[in-house]
């Protein structure tokens, strides 16, 4: 019978790199709702405008409204402004 021969010690392995974390992808739906924000907020303006006036006429009627409130002085000191 042949003498058996020793096996070779295993190696240790090698520490493995810690993986860098995977960053969240950022989900479709903010994305597309972005989309349409814009849009709907420029045909809100567009809408404002033409239901309103002009943005003169807007002030002239927060004016208004405020001088339910405020006196007579300041309201003049407001329009003194806007024209």
């Amino acid at each position: 019978m042949a003498p058996t021969l020793p096996t070779a010690p295993t190696l240790p392995t090698a520490p493995t790199a810690p993986t860098a974390p995977t960053l969240p992808t950022a989900p479709i739906a903010p994305t597309v709702l972005i989309l349409l924000i814009v849009p709907i907020a420029r045909v809100v303006v567009v809408v404002r405008l033409l239901l309103f006036g002009t943005v003169k006429n807007l002030l002239l009627r927060i004016i208004y409204y405020l001088s339910q409130k405020i006196s007579p002085e300041k309201i003049l000191l407001l329009m003194s402004f806007i024209n």
